[in-house]
């Protein structure tokens, strides 16, 4: 499975107009949900986050709007790539539940 991700760098390579689409229609409501997933998660689970991100224990007292991009796009990465493997683990659990049910 490949996912593609808006980081701010492949914003910027594109054309104003498709900037413009881009923030119009993805960037406000993404950003305001990403926004409110980080702030509202406990400070544990930041820490959790935050670790694997490899970012200092101090980023897990912030709010997600008060770092710079850098870190807040490691975040993300990291927050997507435990999905994936979330997913994954659950396909191959699945796989692995009808394998015995069928012998």
């Amino acid at each position: 499975m490949e996912m593609t991700v808006m980081t701010l760098n492949l914003v910027e390579k594109q054309p104003a107009a498709m900037r413009r689409i881009i923030g119009k229609h993805l960037a406000v409501p993404r950003w305001q949900d990403t926004c409110d997933y980080y702030n509202q998660m406990m400070e544990r689970e930041r820490l959790t986050v935050c670790f694997h991100a490899q970012l200092k224990q101090r980023h897990a007292t912030m709010r997600f709007e008060e770092m710079n991009d850098v870190e807040r796009e490691r975040l993300v990465h990291v927050q997507l790539m435990n999905c994936v493997a979330h997913s994954q683990n659950a396909v191959r659990s699945a796989q692995v539940s009808m394998h015995i049910l069928v012998f």
